[in-house]
């Protein structure tokens, strides 16, 4: 068993303490600082701010930065402002998968400048591919990637978080993916983020996102809810894309010469257009369209959205986006599951949309 000086650690028989705060570190960092790989920070309910709360460094640490009580009760509030800037958490060491965040709501940070000093106001990947799951980044504002920024060959894995009301000085209001990072994007909710080019999603390079809903983003330019540039080949599978708006590409603007992939996807409702494909190199297949859009298995039909139980952008029961899907593929969790609305016919096929597909029974913790 690896002793551990520090008097008030919990040490468990395979050897991995749990450091509370603040019952045994009176910060977040100071906890950091004294773990070590498989170890778990565990953080009691509460607003967390000023030093050692904010600019939170994993130092490298395969170790696990979880909350007690979920995002809804503890916070991590940067106070970040023009003179005194401020991220909220940081991996910038080379962390992997077993470097993990998870149930927070990541707040008010602010950075400007070019890279790295202006990337990730709530959380910046550089050169690291960290688990965060379970995770609210909201109202944080950044030049690239108000909310999250990915650079450097990073890929975390990000899943059920709801990343909203952040905003990008230049791109990326949400989230923004760049140089050889390919991060995984799945059951999260993007949505009334800002940002000059590419509201919800900026894609430089590649990225998979897998039943996100995003929604209600603004671009001045391009991209209300997703920007393709340069040789961005990324793919979306079973989204929903609404609400969403720019100048040109509410929906999705690819301007890209890599190959965009989607398919399964809603997109819907997204002003002045759906699409703006400059390249030509978006794919689109079994989506629902608005307008109507090329491709094998593509209409262009009312989805008929509604809320329950605390989702939106669901299927209403008539939905023509119901067992619509690429006939290749079933949802995970049928539609008469009793955690969506009653009233849904099932097929063999999956429907499309956020809540369809391989892996949707995740929306409801399966």
């Amino acid at each position: 068993m690896r002793s551990f000086t520090l008097p008030f650690a919990l040490v468990s028989a395979a050897g991995a303490a749990t450091l509370r705060v603040p019952a045994d570190f009176p910060t977040l960092q100071a906890a950091i600082d004294a773990a070590a790989d498989g170890d778990i920070v565990q953080v009691a309910p509460g607003t967390y701010s000023g030093a050692g709360n904010r600019d939170i460094d994993f130092l490298g640490k395969a170790i696990s930065l979880r909350s007690e009580e979920g995002a809804e009760a503890t916070v991590v509030d940067c106070e970040g402002a023009p003179d005194d800037p401020h991220r909220g958490v940081l991996f910038v060491t080379g962390e992997g998968p077993a470097a993990s965040l998870r149930g927070f709501t990541i707040r008010g940070g602010y950075v400007r400048g070019d890279w790295p000093a202006g990337d990730g106001g709530g959380i910046f990947c550089d050169g690291a591919s960290p688990t965060i799951e379970h995770c609210v980044v909201s109202d944080n504002s950044a030049s690239f990637g108000g909310g999250i920024s990915c650079t450097n060959e990073s890929s975390p894995e990000i899943h059920r978080c709801t990343i909203t009301r952040n905003e990008a000085a230049d791109s990326g209001g949400g989230t923004y993916n760049w140089y050889l990072s390919n991060p995984l994007l799945s059951h999260c909710v993007i949505s009334e983020n800002r940002a000059v080019c590419g509201a919800g999603l900026y894609l430089r390079q590649r990225m998979s996102v897998v039943n996100c809903v995003i929604a209600d983003n603004h671009a001045d330019y391009y991209g209300g809810g997703v920007r393709c540039a340069d040789l961005a080949s990324p793919t979306l599978h079973n989204c929903t894309i609404t609400g969403n708006s720019a100048f040109e590409g509410g929906g999705i603007y690819a301007s890209s010469y890599g190959h965009p992939s989607v398919t399964n996807t809603i997109l819907w409702g997204d002003q002045p257009d759906e699409i703006y494909n400059y390249a030509g190199n978006c794919l689109f297949s079994h989506c629902d369209i608005e307008g109507g859009w090329p491709g094998v298995g593509n209409i262009d039909a009312e989805p008929m959205f509604l809320s329950y139980r605390g989702h939106d952008h669901l299927l209403g029961a008539a939905s023509p986006c119901v067992d619509a899907g690429d006939p290749a593929f079933e949802d995970q969790l049928y539609d008469w599951h009793p955690r969506w609305p009653a009233g849904f016919p099932n097929g063999v096929r999956c429907d499309i949309g956020a809540y369809g597909g391989r892996r949707n029974a995740a929306w409801v913790g399966f």
